[in-house]
């Protein structure tokens, strides 16, 4: 134990010696900091293919629920009916209908299902385009101001505490945004169903 205490007190000690030797050869190699800023999430949803985007999802979304509300009528229709002819129907009949009718309500629920993760993914494909535009307009704003550090200031993942506004680019990446990208389509989903 006195052994390793020793040597853990000889490293320290060497560290320190070595570290003000280090330290500004270290620092001088370093640029100065040219530190911009960037709301991301105000500029994705003030985009006009964010805009675009949501407009075409929740006109999709309105379409499906539709057709899954009618779908469902029409079972809880047939359902009712079912059980009208439980008194007519023999055991085994009734019995198979009612499998048969059950294997329509577990096809709904799976449809339904199906199509969710569908639109969840096309829905992330194109926010994923969005995303890779604005990412190549901040590029182009970095090197342009010859930036080498860029932070978010989201709100919801906020790195930065506070900043001079004089730092943010998020009006213009949002201007940038919008003239290399004003739409994006958000993939077919109707060929997976």
């Amino acid at each position: 134990m006195q052994l390793l205490t020793k040597r853990l007190l000889a490293a320290l000690t060497l560290g320190l010696a070595i570290a003000p030797v280090a330290l500004p050869a270290v620092a001088q190699e370093l640029p100065a900091a040219k530190i911009a800023v960037i709301d991301v999430s105000r500029v994705e949803r003030e985009s006009v293919a964010w805009q675009s985007l949501r407009k075409q999802f929740e006109d999709l979304l309105a379409g499906y629920q539709q057709e899954l509300r009618d779908r469902q009528g029409a079972l809880e229709t047939e359902g009712r009916d079912l059980e009208q002819q439980r008194s007519i129907l023999s055991t085994e009949a009734f019995q198979e209908k009612k499998r048969a009718f059950d294997q329509k309500v577990a096809e709904l629920q799976r449809t339904a299902q199906e199509r969710k993760q569908a639109m969840d993914r096309a829905y992330a494909s194109a926010r994923g385009q969005i995303r890779e535009a604005l990412r190549d307009v901040v590029l182009e704003i970095a090197r342009e101001r010859e930036l080498n550090l860029i932070l978010s200031n989201s709100p919801q993942e906020r790195t930065v505490v506070m900043a001079h506004d004089d730092l943010s680019i998020s009006d213009e990446a949002l201007d940038r945004l919008n003239q290399k990208i004003d739409s994006v389509a958000l993939p077919d989903i109707a060929a997976g169903n």
